[in-house]
């Protein structure tokens, strides 16, 4: 599913008392049946992906704000509620690009560290399918090699964080949406 995708949905948009609403529908299907709904400082999603709150604080979203919400790290950062159990997803390739970064940088600064743990955290990283096994894996299996290289490893906790498969969807209806707003407009 891409933003060329919700090309072959219906776009409706329409106000139900003080809340403007809209609605992208494949003819005679709900599959990926997709709802913003705009109240005030609030967006609303539901539908066939399932649900998500954003909250742009006290200022009204328009469907002109929807334009401007095109990248994952704001969308989500605006999020308040959402279905699932987090809106990222554990990718052991970003994971992976991060460690061989991290190494690179150790190398420079001449920090030692065992080499042969590192392999096993590697291979650790590349069967990983979720962020709670990894999670779990750094503190259960590498919690002490870790802190025997960095003092503070927080950030490895969100190296293989990429947005989940649902905000992507989100996201792509946004921009299909504003790309039909903009042709409409013009």
């Amino acid at each position: 599913m891409s933003v060329k995708d919700f090309d072959l949905h219906e776009m409706k948009i329409y106000n139900e008392g003080s809340l403007k609403v809209i609605a992208l529908r494949r003819p005679n299907t709900s599959v990926y049946y997709i709802k913003f709904i705009i109240d005030h400082g609030t967006l609303f999603i539901s539908g066939d992906l399932g649900f998500a709150v954003l909250r742009f604080g006290h200022y009204p979203v328009s469907v002109e704000i929807l334009s401007g919400i095109t990248e994952s790290e704001y969308f989500i950062e605006k999020l308040v509620a959402f279905e699932g159990d987090s809106p990222y997803q554990f990718c052991p390739e970003k994971a992976l690009e991060s460690i061989s970064n991290w190494e690179k940088d150790m190398k420079e600064e001449e920090i030692d560290y065992n080499l042969s743990m590192m392999s096993e955290f590697k291979k650790f990283i590349r069967n990983c399918d979720s962020i709670r096994e990894f999670e779990d894996g750094l503190n259960d299996n590498f919690f002490d090699f870790i802190h025997s290289i960095d003092d503070e490893p927080g950030w490895l906790y969100r190296i293989g964080n990429v947005p989940s498969v649902r905000i992507q969807l989100y996201l792509d209806a946004l921009k299909n949406i504003n790309r039909r707003l903009k042709e409409i407009s013009e």
